[in-house]
């Protein structure tokens, strides 16, 4: 009966299962999905001419559905995504991105890669050893392992990120983790197996000992039966030799024939005493059959309950992980409060020597400026005389060579004079009650003359009445940003200008939190020289398309950086940009604010 209902248990929950089925395969194949097209745009190496990205899918049809919605609403590396089933293997190299299950696709995978030809195509694979691998997926609760082989990605002239390695090393430690845990788990059922073998070996054994013992008995009796009759055979003939000696052995015989009857009840007794055990042995067979009865009931009900303890295995998993997580948190805020004294100590040495260092480099830079434009100056007066005295006795190179050495020389003095200003950002500064539209609306008067040039519209949004900071820095700040809005413009187009400003919440560190975004309709950044605009006399274009030293948005990111925030930059070719930075402050730690 209980097996019945075991069996009608299992068909329901199979039943179920299958319903279930569908749906968690589309859930999985949306996560994969999703999984390479975030793998995709942090892998450098494809072949950026083509104006689509290409996948080709080796069979798993729910995968590939999952790619082409997703390709509907995301681009890789800016491109439209194309999805297609791959048929034909020797076709694969044509393809930007491939991606196989070894379930629906067993052939082996370096011969496979191979076929690529070191063509600028990756290959994503799942369910194959990471030494075949360009970049594998490792299903696990719920997600997917990254697994990144870095020299086969290098023979292919593939580069991962930073971000996707990382990922990468939590997702290895991750399995790590997973598999650890379902070594303790098979050695723990190892030892709970081992120890009923050794219970088994054991009854066993002592089964076998009682059976040597009655077999040992049973032996010894027949024995002593053979002596009897062989007594009995020696009696009768001493009996018939010595037939006139009957009187002088008639005691003899009594003692004998006692003797014999004396012989037989034992050995009567000792044919009950073999059956007894002889049933007693049969009760031990019939109990080490039920035994091996009991034995294979368990293997079956051990085979019914492994999907039972596979589930328990995973619920006691879960709450192992919740609570070494929540233990993790407890310890390392215990860490981070310990750190953050410390870093808090460290900080206060690092900031006195670090006024003592900026007073020094101020110093060094007013007089490395002053010794350079000294020689500059020099040149400079000497190519004016050069240029107004000799103009016309020099032939048309010597000519040209001098107006390069004037212009040389007047980039060279910018250059100098932008360092100067740079290095001065924030000396001698006060923190101050600081009006960001009366700012803007100097700055944009400042730059009067420019915006009627251009035909320039500044459209002021929602701008803050009052933020605390250093007016001199902010002022530049936006008149560089402003400035670049109004350079960087599209043949033809009048810039467009908008300034926004709010405020955000506070966060662990500063009470004081707003950000500002300046953004224009210019000729826009293209994303790979996103990171290099900040740099110091970083320039992306030439002095004869676009003029200027190239430290603009340095000045900016020192600037925004004293003010405690972050500037960031959002753009697009053709499409304009928008700058962000944020102000950041503890209105406590100033002893004294001008309003």
């Amino acid at each position: 009966m209980y097996k019945l209902l075991l069996s009608y248990f299992f068909i329901i929950v199979s039943f179920f299962s299958l319903v279930a089925q569908s749906k968690e395969e589309k859930i999985v194949a949306l996560k994969k999905g999703n999984h390479i097209f975030s793998i995709a745009n942090q892998v450098s190496g494809f072949d950026l001419s083509k104006k689509t990205f290409s996948i080709g899918v080796i069979g798993e049809p729910a995968t590939r559905k999952a790619l082409e919605k997703l390709a509907k609403v995301k681009p890789i590396k800016s491109r439209k995504v194309i999805v297609e089933e791959l048929v034909l293997i020797k076709d694969a190299y044509l393809y930007d991105l491939v991606y196989l299950n070894k379930a629906s696709f067993s052939t082996n995978l370096p011969r496979f890669i191979n076929t690529v030809n070191y063509k600028s195509t990756l290959i994503i694979s799942e369910g194959y050893p990471f030494r075949e691998t360009m970049i594998g997926l490792t299903p696990y609760d719920n997600t997917f392992i990254i697994s990144l082989n870095i020299d086969r990605l290098k023979d292919y002239k593939f580069s991962p990120s930073s971000h996707l390695l990382e990922t990468s090393i939590k997702s290895s430690q991750k399995l790590k983790e997973k598999f650890q845990l379902q070594q303790l788990v098979r050695d723990r059922q190892k030892e709970i197996l081992e120890t009923q073998k050794e219970d088994l070996t054991t009854q066993k054994k002592n089964l076998e000992e009682v059976i040597e013992k009655k077999d040992q008995i049973l032996t010894k009796n027949k024995r002593s039966l053979k002596s009897l009759k062989r007594q009995a055979l020696t009696s009768a003939q001493q009996y018939e030799q010595k037939l006139l000696d009957v009187q002088e052995l008639e005691k003899d015989l009594k003692l004998q024939t006692k003797l014999l009857r004396k012989n037989r009840e034992e050995l009567e007794a000792n044919r009950g005493e073999i059956e007894i055990q002889s049933k007693f042995l049969q009760n031990q067979k019939q109990m080490i059959d039920a035994q091996k009865k009991i034995l294979n009931d368990q293997q079956v009900q051990l085979m019914n309950q492994r999907n039972v303890n596979l589930l328990l295995t995973g619920l006691v998993i879960l709450s192992i992980f919740v609570i070494g997580y929540i233990i993790y948190i407890n310890n390392s805020r215990r860490k981070l409060v310990r750190r953050l004294k410390e870093k808090n100590i460290q900080i206060a040495r690092d900031s006195r020597t670090l006024k003592r260092q900026n007073k020094e480099f101020e110093s060094f830079a007013y007089i490395a400026s002053h010794d350079l434009q000294e020689p500059l100056h020099t040149i400079t007066s000497f190519s004016d005389f050069m240029y107004e005295d000799y103009y016309d006795k020099l032939d048309e190179d010597a000519r040209e060579n001098l107006t390069y050495i004037k212009e040389g020389c007047q980039r060279m003095s910018d250059l100098i004079s932008s360092l100067l200003e740079y290095s001065r950002i924030g000396s001698k500064r006060q923190l101050h009650q600081v009006s960001p539209a009366s700012l803007l609306n100097n700055v944009i008067r400042d730059f009067s003359a420019k915006i009627s040039e251009t035909d320039t519209k500044i459209i002021l949004g929602n701008i803050p009445d009052h933020i605390y900071g250093y007016p001199t820095e902010l002022r530049m700040l936006f008149q560089n940003l402003i400035s670049n809005a109004i350079k960087f413009k599209k043949p033809e187009v009048s810039p467009k200008i908008y300034i926004e400003g709010f405020r955000k919440e506070s966060n662990d560190t500063f009470a004081e939190v707003w950000q500002f975004l300046v953004k224009d309709n210019g000729i826009g950044i293209a994303k790979e020289h996103q990171h290099k605009v900040f740099e110091i006399f970083q320039r992306l274009h030439t002095r004869e398309e676009y003029q200027g030293t190239g430290i603009g948005l340095a000045h900016c990111k020192k600037i925004v950086d004293l003010h405690h925030g972050d500037l960031w930059v959002e753009s697009k070719v053709g499409e304009g940009t928008t700058f962000n930075f944020t102000v950041q402050f503890n209105l406590e730690e100033y002893e004294e604010i001008i309003s």
